[in-house]
């Protein structure tokens, strides 16, 4: 990881298909999460590796439907560390109907958060 200096309040975590995300931070000087679009409500994010670790072994993960009709096998996810370009308070939303919160903002992936051993 660069040496970038960052407090608690602008770090989130969010989770991505590892073998997308892998390639991305090896062939990418900067990978950006993608914040809330006309189109889409944003990543996924959590203040915590612990709390992104316990929706990505989650039962409500398993049972997603994003629309594609693929089962999500929580072995090809991983979790990865993100630099948010505000705040905590400005670049995530508040929880949705179901508790997870949403990048607001276009946020860089600085790294993959390994917690796997």
């Amino acid at each position: 990881m660069a040496n970038v200096n960052v407090s608690k309040s602008n770090i989130a975590y969010t989770l991505g298909h590892s073998r997308n995300y892998d390639q991305a931070l090896l062939d990418e000087p900067i990978v950006t999460k993608i914040g809330k679009t006309e189109d889409y409500e944003g990543g996924w994010v959590w203040s915590t590796p612990e709390a992104a670790r316990d929706f990505l072994v989650s039962k409500e993960f398993l049972t997603l439907d994003w629309g594609d009709g693929k089962p999500r096998n929580p072995d090809n996810f991983s979790i990865y560390v993100l630099k948010l370009s505000n705040t905590w308070a400005e670049d995530v939303s508040e929880p949705d109907e179901l508790g997870n919160k949403h990048l607001l903002h276009d946020a860089q992936i600085l790294n993959k958060y390994n917690w796997r051993s």
